[in-house]
C-alpha cells in the first residue's frame, strides 16, 4: 500500500486512519506474543520466542492497544466540525471522556498490580477497559436512541 493510498483510506482524517492502524497492529501483536501461563513451556507464541520475552512483548502490546483505545474515544471521538454542539453531542462527548479516563485508570491499576505481582487482577482490569471501550463504541455507533440527535 503506498502512502498516497493510505491517505485516501476511509476515515475522517489521517489521525483517525493512523489511530485505527496502530490499534489493529497492537491487537495483532497481542495475538503473536503469548503471555505467561502455567501451560506454557520455555518458548511460546507464533514466533516461538522465549516465554519471558514473549510475555513482555504481550504486555507492551496490550498497553499500546488500550492506550490507543483511550486516545480514540477520549480525543478522536469528541472532535467536531460544528461551531455549536447539540446537547446530544455534549452528552456523548462526556461519555467518551469518562470511558477514556476509566481505561486510563484501569491501565494505571494494571501497572501497579503488575509490580506487586497480583496477576489475577489482570482479567478484572482488562474487562473494565473492554467494557468502557465497548460502551463508547456503542454510543458512537448510535445504539442508544436517546443520545442521538
Amino acid at each position: 500500500m503506498s502512502s498516497k493510498s493510505f491517505l485516501k483510506t476511509k476515515g475522517y482524517d489521517l489521525g483517525d486512519n493512523a489511530t485505527c492502524t496502530f490499534s489493529a497492529t497492537s491487537a495483532l501483536m497481542i495475538l503473536f506474543f503469548s503471555c505467561i501461563t502455567a501451560a506454557v513451556g520455555a518458548t511460546t507464541g507464533v514466533l516461538n520466542l522465549p516465554t519471558d520475552l514473549s510475555h513482555v512483548l504481550h504486555c507492551i502490546s496490550a498497553m499500546l492497544l488500550f492506550g490507543f483505545f483511550a486516545y480514540m474515544i477520549g480525543w478522536r471521538f469528541v472532535k467536531t466540525d460544528a461551531m455549536i454542539r447539540s446537547s446530544g453531542k455534549k452528552t456523548r462527548d462526556r461519555i467518551y471522556r469518562i470511558c477514556a479516563y476509566i481505561i486510563l485508570a484501569a491501565m494505571g491499576m494494571q501497572a501497579m498490580t503488575s509490580f506487586m505481582c497480583i496477576g489475577w487482577i489482570t482479567i478484572v482490569n482488562e474487562t473494565v477497559m473492554l467494557w468502557a471501550f465497548s460502551l463508547a463504541w456503542a454510543v458512537k455507533a448510535g445504539c442508544f436512541k436517546k443520545l442521538n440527535d
